[in-house]
Formats: C-alpha cells, sequence, structure tokens
C-alpha cells in the first residue's frame, strides 16, 4: 500500500478545504490522516 501517496493526497485536500473556508472539513480529513499513520506505526511496531 503505498501510504504517503494517501497521505500527501488528504492533506492536499484539507489544504484546498480552508482556502474555501471548510476548517471543519479539513480537519476531518487530517484525522483520517492521523489515523491512517498511526495504524501503520502499529503495524510496524512503532509508538502511536
Amino acid at each position: 500500500m503505498y501510504l504517503g501517496n494517501i497521505l500527501y493526497a488528504l492533506e492536499a485536500t484539507a489544504l484546498w478545504l480552508e482556502e474555501q473556508q471548510r476548517a471543519d472539513d479539513a480537519a476531518f480529513y487530517r484525522g483520517i490522516a492521523r489515523q491512517l499513520a498511526a495504524a501503520r506505526g502499529r503495524e510496524r511496531g512503532g509508538a502511536a
């Protein structure tokens, strides 16, 4: 799985949403990215 690409796309979407004055929606997408990154860290045995 190319997690880096997915995280990049989520952040790009969040940035666009912020430009559209939709901070709550941007926070939602960042939350998804945070959860994916944490899950990947747990999968690899890192601290999450």
